[in-house]
């Protein structure tokens, strides 16, 4: 009698259960595929093989989705029998770092030598608390020609195609403002209160031009990489160690399925891609009584007053996603409708904790039908 009992409860417990089907493409910055639980805020519990088999339906017809319904329906009878039959997506930690500022985490197999001589070569060049840093030596004369290295260029050129593509909003030209706000060493070494402080103006690109590795600036432009040197370097980690994933302070990229835990609770399914999260709520400091963040609104050189405590945004590679967290979180209300232009799917989280989705991730939400 007790075996019944106990198919009888799998099978209530998946007419409660949903997963939900997140799924978006953009032109500016790459598609992606997510699969989220749905249901009490911080549940993580969702099995690996059940979100499996509902991350793969996405995109079928009514009658394959069935198909996959009841396919998940028999993993979960058989767990009940007690014979494991699931496929896992399961991945476990193998090896982590300390650069940038955050904990570097890579998928097991994948070696760490290689990521952490990237991450670490990349923050010797690009640093702003590094007195011997490249990035320092372009700043310590920011008017007039200078002669920059090739990864130098490269990076400023991407960071250049970020503030083009976002109406100016994430711009390497804030250097100057992120240190007048009072950003002006590691956050570990900062005071956490101060004197009050005055904006620094941000420049418009119109100051900024790049030929080669030739840079001009025609007014005095500190410059401030850090808006895309962390994505750019977990894409190029993961392309340099292949399929897996790495993860740089919650921002990441993947090849393989992986269950990733949100701001305020929940955690999705990334399939592929990247996923990023901008947030004012981690790293903050008072100057003069007043809370500063390392966020800069370009149009008034202090730190942006937004809505929202953090945004997370899935693309096609980290870096994207990275950029567009930023810009949607800068605009504040009308960061959503924002990235609903671009096609790309997001999840704002106010400074009470209530949680936004923008019309994008409502409008890809799938929610699969099951068995009885």
């Amino acid at each position: 009698m007790e075996r019944p009992s106990r198919l009888e409860a799998t099978r209530r417990k998946l007419r409660l259960a949903r997963y939900v089907v997140v799924a978006g493409a953009a032109a500016a910055f790459g598609g992606f595929a997510l699969v989220a639980r749905a249901g009490h805020p911080g549940n993580s519990t969702a099995s690996p093989s059940t979100a499996s088999v509902a991350a793969q339906s996405s995109g079928l017809d009514r009658r394959q989705r069935v198909r996959f319904a009841v396919l998940r329906l028999r993993i979960e009878l058989a767990r009940a029998r007690g014979r494991q039959h699931a496929l896992r997506a399961e991945q476990r930690l193998m090896s982590s770092f300390r650069s940038m500022g955050c904990e570097i985490v890579l998928a097991e197999g994948l070696p760490s030598e290689p990521a952490h001589a990237l991450f670490d070569a990349r923050e010797r060049r690009f640093s702003r608390f590094l007195p011997s840093s490249e990035l320092n030596r372009v700043n310590a004369a920011p008017l007039g020609v200078r002669l920059v290295s090739e990864e130098f260029a490269s990076m400023l050129s991407l960071a250049l195609d970020a503030a083009r593509a976002t109406g100016g909003l994430v711009t390497p030209a804030v250097g100057g403002a992120i240190t007048a706000a009072g950003y002006d060493r590691d956050f570990a070494d900062l005071s956490l209160d101060g004197e009050p402080v005055e904006p620094a103006a941000v420049h418009s690109l119109a100051a900024l031009r790049l030929r080669g590795r030739m840079l001009l600036r025609s007014a005095p432009v500190v410059l401030d990489l850090n808006g895309v040197v962390k994505g750019r370097t977990v894409d190029d980690a993961l392309a340099l160690l292949g399929d897996g994933w790495v993860c740089a302070g919650g921002d990441l990229a993947t090849t393989v399925p992986l269950e990733v835990a949100l701001p305020a609770g929940g955690s999705v399914r990334l399939i592929a891609g990247g996923l990023a999260t901008s947030s004012v709520g981690r790293r903050t400091w008072l100057r003069g009584g007043i809370r500063q963040h390392h966020l800069i609104d370009p149009a008034s050189g202090r730190p942006a007053d937004t809505p929202w405590r953090d945004v997370t945004v899935s693309a096609g590679s980290c870096v994207a996603a990275d950029i567009a967290a930023k810009a949607a979180l800068l605009l504040g209300a009308a960061g959503p409708a924002w990235l609903d232009g671009r096609g790309l799917a997001g999840r704002f989280v106010a400074g009470n904790g209530e949680v936004t989705d923008n019309d994008t991730w409502r409008r890809s939400t799938t929610r699969l039908p099951l068995a009885a």
